[in-house]
């Protein structure tokens, strides 16, 4: 599970979405190829626990939490204080993250704390995928 989202310090932080990544390959192990990106975060671990986290280190820019699920119990693995490489995933559900920590930055005074993405959706790693080809 990947967390997307943006702070702007600890109070101003928004997690739209949750990817789920599906098939790996080489297999639990490499790249994933494809994923489901939706807005149902609840499904996993509860906001404010991740909100609370991201607010402890006062950070603002765009960032990303990586976790495993293992028997329905989340374990973080790490957190990217930077706009990682799905990134650009949310704006396809209609939250353009950069743009809007942008917004925050220049103090648009918008609260997009609970702000998510409107659909459920496939993705692909297009690049990683054409290059590893089919597992």
């Amino acid at each position: 599970m990947v967390f997307i989202g943006y702070a702007q310090g600890p109070s101003n932080i928004c997690i739209p979405c949750v990817l789920e990544k599906g098939l790996e390959y080489p297999e639990n192990f490499g790249w994933y190829l494809f994923g489901k990106i939706g807005p149902d975060i609840e499904k996993y671990i509860e906001p404010d626990k991740l909100k609370k986290l991201i607010g402890s280190f006062d950070y603002s820019g765009l960032f990303s939490i990586d976790f495993l699920i293992v028997d329905g119990k989340p374990y973080m693995c790490e957190i990217n204080f930077r706009n990682d490489g799905n990134g650009y995933f949310p704006t396809v559900g209609g939250v353009n993250l950069p743009y809007l920590w942008y917004r925050s930055v220049i103090g648009d005074g918008s609260d997009n704390s609970s702000l998510r993405i409107k659909r459920e959706y496939t993705i692909m790693r297009e690049g990683i995928s054409f290059i590893l080809g089919s597992p």
